[in-house]
């Protein structure tokens, strides 16, 4: 480790918004997440924010690593404070980055969570970008497979046979896309652990005012998109 010194502060001092209140306990309290799993995503968001200081390009968090960090944003002066306190700059969010999938960023990310941590990224908050273009190539082959079964049964057949092949190839595709495994958002709402929800937008409905992005979702099981909106950083 480069710093260890900066990982052991970032470890033991807590987030602190403007109103004195700790960032962990509102994201505990306000979203029914359990306080494992709280300490759990604030430990990945701190060392993702240590990377950053470290690094001279551009870093890209998960998506649910991204939602805490607008949560964080929203309290502009906390942010400004707990940057500089630590990092000695403000660490720059870059908006409108493809999603993680998509974003050469992200894999840096991983790698240097391996190298500075000796760890694997815990795919509960890193998940693997791979995991998805998997997940549509088995899906795409199936359907390939399917159109090649149906052309069979229409010259042996007739179109009304066909037209059966089809509808089976459809539903065995969309069967594999389901389940095929993903790292997709967590969706939890139903847990014993408490719910959470992390996407790039939730329903309006169930957004507090002062938070215009993050991704958190109330107890009512309402939730997010999974689409891209995730944000880069780097140093000012």
């Amino acid at each position: 480790m480069r710093n260890p010194e900066l990982w052991q502060q970032l470890q033991s001092e807590p987030i602190t918004l403007s109103d004195g209140s700790d960032l962990g306990v509102v994201l505990t309290d306000r979203y029914h997440i359990s306080p494992q799993r709280t300490a759990a995503l604030l430990t990945e968001y701190r060392r993702f924010l240590y990377l950053v200081s470290l690094s001279d390009g551009v870093l890209a968090p998960s998506t649910m690593v991204d939602q805490l960090w607008h949560l964080h944003l929203a309290d502009d002066a906390a942010w400004r404070t707990y940057s500089r306190k630590f990092f000695g700059r403000e660490l720059r969010h870059i908006p409108g980055r493809p999603a993680p999938e998509n974003d050469p960023a992200y894999l840096s990310t991983l790698r240097m969570i391996r190298e500075e941590f000796d760890v694997s990224p815990d795919p509960e908050f890193w998940p693997d970008p791979s995991s998805r273009s998997q997940k549509g190539a088995t899906s795409l082959n199936a359907f390939f497979l399917g159109v090649v079964v149906t052309a069979l049964v229409l010259w042996q057949f007739g179109p009304g046979w066909a037209t059966v092949a089809f509808a089976v190839t459809v539903v065995i595709a969309v069967e594999r896309y389901i389940a095929t495994p993903s790292k997709r958002l967590l969706r939890r709402s139903d847990s014993a652990d408490g719910g959470m929800v992390v996407g790039a937008e939730t329903s309006r409905g169930s957004r507090h005012d002062d938070e215009n992005r993050p991704g958190f979702t109330t107890y009512d099981g309402q939730s997010g998109s999974d689409a891209g909106d995730g944000g880069g950083c780097g140093g000012d």
